[in-house]
């Protein structure tokens, strides 16, 4: 279907410039975050270590350490330990239980701890797990959590200046403005195209007119801005026309049925554009 070839090239244009800068602007975020999100880890990575390394002498125990900031207006980190936790209900673990600590809005040292298995204390194993965990909790205990916790975090504003183009809401819709472009040349004419069911059709499946699910024809009559104005033939009457008739009963069906408003959002033709001439 021929369309005016000034205004798609201008879409066209726009939008691979558009495509373009958004690239440009999602790399140059991209690579702040990357840089902040290493001077995170530099922070982050030594204390988790330090606990991994205490963990390494208690190999019965299914460990998993986490370092994070602090919860929000909280100073420092927050480390988290789970212990156990991958699959709470094994009953080859003695004990699922979690550890945590961070710091108070204060500068308070504050330590949680919990559980959400039952104990299984039967088997030399689980019993050794049990040994085990009671020896890192006394470890975890006695830690220098203080020094452990109250870091200087890297502030995101010192490397984040941009904003990320993935999140913007107001995005142009090229691909609307192309599909009204491509409508634009039967605005106003006899002439019907297919387009998918769409809620305020007459032939929609919810609609008491018919009961069966179908795309439909639609001829649009008038542009008025943020609608059409619209008459509808039935796909399934006209396709199962004799192709001798098809003709006459689009023509029949143009003359003879009244208009009515959509938004434009929801004529979405059928790809590719085929046209039904009612002239």
């Amino acid at each position: 279907m021929k369309i005016t070839a000034n205004r798609k090239e201008d879409i066209l244009r726009r939008k691979a410039e558009y495509e373009a800068d958004v690239a440009r602007r999602q790399a140059e975020y991209d690579a702040q975050y990357d840089e902040y999100d290493r001077a995170q880890e530099a922070v982050y990575a030594p204390v988790r270590e330090q606990l991994e390394e205490m963990f390494k002498k208690y190999p019965r125990l299914d460990t998993e350490i986490r370092v994070e900031d602090a919860p929000f207006r909280s100073p420092g980190l927050r480390v988290g330990i789970r212990v156990n936790d991958r699959d709470v209900h094994d009953q080859k673990k003695a004990l699922s239980w979690n550890y945590d600590a961070y710091l108070g809005k204060d500068g308070e040292v504050i330590r949680e701890t919990g559980s959400w298995s039952g104990l299984n204390a039967v088997t030399e194993e689980q019993l050794e797990q049990l040994e085990q965990s009671l020896q890192v909790l006394k470890e975890l205990k006695d830690l220098d959590w203080k020094g452990l916790l109250d870091k200087t975090l890297p502030d995101y504003k010192d490397y984040i200046t941009v904003k990320n183009p993935s999140w913007e809401r107001d995005k142009p819709d090229f691909k609307k403005e192309l599909r009204e472009a491509e409508l634009e040349e039967i605005i106003g004419q006899p002439k019907f195209i297919e387009v998918n069911a769409f809620p305020s059709s007459w032939y929609y499946p919810n609609s008491t007119r018919i009961s069966r699910p179908s795309n439909v024809y639609v001829a649009i009559v008038k542009d008025s801005g943020s609608q059409y104005t619209i008459k509808e033939m039935s796909k399934w009457q006209y396709d199962n026309k004799d192709e001798a008739d098809r003709a006459e009963f689009a023509k029949s069906t143009f003359d003879k049925t009244s208009g009515h408003r959509v938004k434009k959002d929801q004529i979405v033709p059928v790809e590719p554009i085929n046209i039904v001439d009612a002239g």
